[in-house]
């Protein structure tokens, strides 16, 4: 199960072996019923409960669906998240949750990202 959402706030990474600038598209959480199962990936072996993708399209491409055809084309940031105290920030993600049962189902949530 996962969620998304669509942003327009223009933020770019560069550096590090990057080939340019690289524009947030879209970010993406990848989480599970256990809290060890969520995460897409794995770090020495550990998965996590949660893992965020924010979503970077190189900006010589002027948008993802152009870039997502060149190798250079995305730059993608994963977050892992353990389970702790509740955390205010998130808690429109959150809130949001219950709305999301089924894998691929998308839910608008309301929040800046600023």
């Amino acid at each position: 199960v996962g969620a998304s959402s669509q942003t327009f706030v223009w933020r770019q990474i560069s550096g590090g072996g990057l080939t340019g600038y690289y524009a947030l598209a879209q970010f993406h959480f990848h989480w599970g019923c256990k809290k060890n199962r969520g995460s897409e990936h794995t770090v020495d072996g550990t998965r996590y409960a949660m893992e965020l993708h924010l979503v970077h399209y190189n900006t010589i491409y002027g948008n993802l669906s152009e870039a997502l055809k060149y190798e250079d084309g995305l730059a993608v940031l994963g977050i892992f998240f353990d389970v702790g105290a509740e955390n205010a920030a998130l808690k429109p993600i959150t809130d949001s949750l219950p709305g999301v049962v089924a894998p691929e189902t998308e839910k608008e949530i309301g929040f800046n990202v600023e």
